[in-house]
């Protein structure tokens, strides 16, 4: 399987968001789904403990990569994903599609210094780390606001329309600080401060959810 998303990232510069439609209707780059690319080997690693699936897929980890820089919508934000994108459509509260985008732009820069670190390649670990510092800069400037110990993600802003099989036709519920906007925030690190992380933990308990770390 592993071959296959290589073969799709060296022609398209990315896995599509169904494995090998290179020319169908599924062709398109989405957030998540294409990330497979580095996510399924990274957690093969974490299983196993063989870094050879790290290895033999770097270069193509890269390739994805310079796909990603190379289309951002904004300074340090992630590509944009069109009218067919996925985002969280799986929740019972909306969460933007431009807030998941740039969270996940973060955790495959946070992902990729990882590797690079195991890997033995510390020029690509610094590149990645500060990357992922100046993604999560931006994130904060354009989807956060952290003031007198209330925090609000933006996770209701956006572009209501692109999110995948109508969501808001599921009667789900549009709002700030959605479950998936603070699990995301404590799993990435995407704080600059001990309160601003202890605002999110807060929330994050009212809202009753957990953070898998990493």
């Amino acid at each position: 399987m592993q071959e296959i998303y290589n073969e799709n990232t060296w022609i398209k510069g990315y896995v599509p968001s169904v494995i090998d439609q290179i020319n169908g209707y599924f062709q398109n780059w989405a957030v998540g789904w294409s990330d497979v690319l580095i996510i399924a080997p990274w957690v093969l690693y974490q299983q196993t403990g063989d870094a050879s699936i790290l290895t033999d897929n770097w270069d193509a980890f890269v390739h994805y990569m310079d796909y990603l820089h190379s289309h951002e919508h904004g300074a340090d934000q992630s590509p944009a994903s069109g009218n067919q994108n996925y985002g969280d459509w799986l929740s019972f509260q909306g969460t933007s599609i431009e807030v998941i985008n740039d969270y996940y732009y973060g955790y495959m820069h946070q992902l990729m210094a990882k590797i690079a670190r195991i890997t033995g390649n510390t020029q690509k670990e610094t590149e990645y780390t500060q990357k992922f510092e100046a993604i999560k800069r931006k994130f904060l400037a354009t989807h956060v606001t952290f003031d007198n110990g209330n925090l609000s993600i933006k996770s209701k802003e956006g572009n209501v329309g692109l999110q995948f099989m109508n969501w808001t036709d599921k009667k789900g519920v549009w709002e700030n600080n959605s479950q998936s906007s603070l699990l995301w925030m404590l799993k990435l690190g995407f704080y600059d401060s001990d309160e601003m992380r202890d605002a999110a933990e807060s929330n994050g308990k009212k809202a009753k959810i957990s953070v898998i770390v990493k």
